[in-house]
């Protein structure tokens, strides 16, 4: 709900979004050093956040044309499965995500969250598509 408002502020630039982005760059180098053995998968992470800056004029462009959220993440989505970033992805890397996604739920257990939890159904059920599909 915040990147909606955020990005419906009447001073918007996609600048803002993309240093709330970069915010999370710390965060990520913290999980790393916490969760072992997923390095492929931060790889991804860390190479799909830089596509994700490089390309958020576009997306935000988008947004602003559609006002949906979800097209600006389709389009993110889609620049993501058209590139060479995820065309290695395989079970190894999907058990990888899906640990650092078990470590996240953990840390975050105490918190009620209905976004976050929303967020944790929808990447669960991702993965399950993902490794019935290979």
């Amino acid at each position: 709900m915040y990147i909606y408002k955020l990005l419906n502020e009447p001073n918007m630039n996609s600048q803002k979004l993309v240093d709330l982005i970069k915010n999370t760059i710390p965060a990520i180098q913290e999980l790393k050093l916490q969760i072992k053995d997923c390095d492929k998968a931060f790889t991804i992470i860390d190479q799909s956040i830089y596509k994700c800056i490089n390309n958020m004029d576009k997306y935000y462009k988008i947004f602003k044309l559609n006002k949906k959220l979800e097209d600006m993440f389709n389009e993110y989505i889609n620049d993501l499965s058209s590139s060479e970033i995820i065309d290695n992805i395989n079970l190894d890397i999907i058990a990888q995500f899906k640990k650092i996604i078990q470590e996240i739920k953990q840390m975050s257990k105490y918190e009620n969250n209905i976004d976050l939890n929303s967020l944790f159904n929808y990447l669960d059920n991702t993965f399950k598509i993902l490794e019935n599909n290979m």
